[in-house]
């Protein structure tokens, strides 16, 4: 039967596990491999129980990627709603009614390093997960909510950590090929015992489907190191490469779709693309300091370049030579975390206490040119920009019976920037400095009541924070709303069963006022207060040992605060976010998945007069694995629906227009595309 975490924790057994046959024989380096995978087995799911019984909503789930389709290192995740971008930028997410864009909104972590980038040259909080491979991912744990400590910035309404493996019970080598030339291959490497490495390599290219082919080739590298030193204490160091080229169709204005217009896969500007660079290195140290005591201290330092080409306003500025723009942004970021827990008990009361610091900095260059055909004309900012960040943290979980349990937490962090704007510019008659700091103060508090062992009624409240760019705080004047603040409350129910987990919440956010920043553009707007009221369902059930069901659908109502009835919609705010998959595992080997993303249709401006059409996905994959090799074929946009993996709005100017036009920008998402892959083990 499909194994139930209680609260919270939804973990998907492998259909191949990996245990060792009678007949074969253990070496001394076998019974050190073994004798690790139970150690990472018991460690991974005492974690799991312990974060199931926080109050936060938490999904995690045991991967092997492989099997979902598109490859992605979030697939086959239904409480997160992305839009997977098929070029080399990061993608899409919403959650709770808030469209997160690339990021921002929603705290990213690699295990347990933050990756949103502030004040990045294509979006604040920007967020590529291009670099990881998903074959080498072990779970993903996303937490919706506000009400979790150890989540700062960009927690506005949630947060998703990616858990990378240690080990790999055995070496795997993957070639893949589909539609619009794409070519795939993977390799990974693992040896026990207790010095364990683990290398991984990948190589994706794509034409993609558009008239103006993309042209992507992508290289990611992967190596770690893992020592246990006993089976209590572990030091692992980890070393990650990424290297993306591509082209890009770019936006085009829903004006030009229609009769005698362009198509959907179309391009007003194909010289538009980008290249990204990103390498860093982690050092991580585990221990168990003492009965129910553990000690976690991490260390990293990320050196990533960015390029992007982009023309998303067309004529407007330049009626001759067009608009594009090029935006560098090269940062480098060095931080440092620590975390402290100890679960105790005195008399029949439970005290689980976690402690936690942590300090990062990031230095940051970048720049602004317009051109031409990639061909620079002129420098439009030159920015150099540190940030700096400084936390603690602390939550006591009071176990008072078994079945009443409450929550105390607060995290207290300071950060603060600095920009240098370098010389003038065309767009800044005088150089923009500034420094700013802001000291915030997030207490959170929950109450979890099991009403019985198949049911848990809660409630929760928080505040998180979000920074806004800092150029962008400049501009506008707004340098006491540094940071956004966002008050959440939440109530819902839990109830479980051996074959069924479901989930029921509604929650209310605030979010206060904001600064909206395009660093490509130099435009800069002030909005204001809105809030959300809304509703999360997600189910599992198991309907045989081997077939499950699984949904989630997020209802919500956005708007402004303080506007006029009827001008009053916040712009791309989701209004209805839903995925379902039909999943088979079967023991003989055969497995399969049938999935569907939606979003509605949503108001693109205040008064609603443009719209973001919505639309509904389907995909499929089948496959069938034994022992030593594995075969997938995966239909993506299985009925070939039109849909946009990035909608915006904005003004532009087409070359036949003589004013600028306010309209919905889309990227089209891929057509029907079958990918079919091959792996072996040994």
């Amino acid at each position: 039967m499909l194994c139930v975490v209680p609260l919270f924790a939804e973990t998907v057994d492998d259909p191949t596990p990996n245990t060792l046959s009678p007949a074969q024989s253990l070496s001394e380096e076998d019974v050190a491999t073994e004798a690790q995978r139970l150690r990472e087995e018991f460690q991974k799911n005492r974690s799991q129980k312990r974060e199931a019984e926080s109050p936060v909503s938490l999904e995690s789930k045991d991967l092997d990627l492989s099997h979902w389709g598109p490859v992605h290192p979030l697939s086959g995740i239904n409480s997160l709603w992305s839009s997977i971008r098929t070029d080399g930028e990061a993608d899409s997410f919403a959650m709770r009614g808030v469209d997160a864009e690339q990021g921002r909104g929603i705290a990213f972590t690699l295990d347990g390093v933050p990756l949103n980038q502030a004040d990045h040259v294509r979006s604040q909080g920007y967020t590529d997960l291009h670099f990881i491979i998903p074959e080498l991912v072990e779970r993903v744990d996303v937490l919706r909510g506000s009400s979790q400590p150890s989540r700062g910035d960009f927690a506005a309404v949630g947060s998703v950590d990616v858990i990378s493996r240690r080990s790999l019970p055995e070496n795997l080598a993957l070639l893949g090929t589909g539609m619009a030339s794409t070519l795939r291959g993977v390799a990974i490497a693992s040896v026990g015992g207790d010095f364990r490495p683990l290398i991984g390599a990948e190589f994706y290219s794509s034409a993609g489907p558009y008239q103006n082919p993309q042209g992507l080739k992508r290289y990611n590298l992967f190596t770690r190191v893992t020592h246990t030193f006993d089976s209590a204490t572990e030091l692992s160091f980890t070393f990650l490469g990424h290297s993306s080229d591509w082209k890009s169709s770019g936006a085009l204005p829903a004006r030009t779709q229609g009769a005698g217009g362009l198509g959907s896969l179309d391009s007003l500007d194909p010289s538009q693309g980008g290249t990204s660079r990103r390498y860093s290195g982690v050092a991580r140290l585990s221990a168990n300091t003492g009965r129910d005591q553990t000690l976690s201290v991490t260390a990293y330092v990320t050196r990533s370049e960015f390029t992007i080409f982009s023309n998303e306003t067309f004529f407007n500025t330049d009626p001759l030579r067009g608009d594009e723009r090029e935006g560098l942004d090269r940062r480098t970021t060095i931080g440092a975390n620590g975390s402290y827990r100890i679960d105790q008990r005195k008399s029949e009361i439970g005290f689980d206490t976690f402690l936690g610091v942590g300090l990062q900095g990031d230095f940051i260059n970048r720049n602004v040119y317009a051109d031409a055909a990639r061909t620079r004309i002129s420098g439009l900012a030159d920015d150099k920009i540190q940030t700096k960040n400084l936390s603690a943290s602390a939550e006591q979980d009071i176990y008072w019976t078994k079945w009443l349990k409450s929550v105390a937490s607060v995290r207290a962090e300071y950060l603060s920037f600095n920009l240098e704007g370098g010389a003038p510019t065309t767009t800044h008659a005088t150089a923009l400095n500034g420094t700013q700091g802001a000291f915030v103060l997030a207490p959170k508090t929950a109450i979890v009541v099991s009403a019985s062992k198949t049911l848990d009624v809660y409630v929760r409240t928080g505040l998180s924070y979000q920074s806004n760019d800092a150029k962008g705080v400049l501009l506008t004047g707004t340098q006491d709303h540094f940071l956004t603040r966002i008050s959440g409350y939440e109530g819902g129910l839990h109830g479980r069963t051996d074959a069924l987990d479901w989930e029921i919440t509604g929650f209310s956010l605030g979010i206060d006022r904001q600064v909206n920043f395009d660093p490509l553009y130099e435009s800069a707007t002030e909005v204001g207060a809105s809030s959300r009221l809304g509703v999360d369902a997600r189910i599992r059930y198991a309907v045989l040992d081997w077939l499950s069901i699984e949904a989630a659908m997020t209802l919500t109502r956005a708007k402004m605060d303080n506007a006029a009835s009827g001008n009053d919609a916040v712009p791309l705010a989701p209004t209805r976010t839903a995925s379902a998959a039909l999943i088979a595992k079967h023991p003989k080997g055969y497995f399969g998945r049938f999935g569907m993303t939606q979003i509605a249709d949503r108001p693109a401006t205040m008064d609603r007069t443009l719209t973001a059409t919505g639309f509904m996905r389907f995909d499929a994959m089948l496959g069938y694995r034994t022992k030593s090799f594995e075969i997938s074929l995966a239909a993506l946009n299985l009925f070939n629906t039109n849909w946009g993996e990035l909608q915006s709005v904005g003004i532009s100017k087409l070359s036949n227009e003589t004013v600028a036009v306010q309209d919905v920008n889309f990227i089209s998402g891929t057509p029907f595309n079958l990918q079919a892959s091959a792996t072996i083990f040994f």
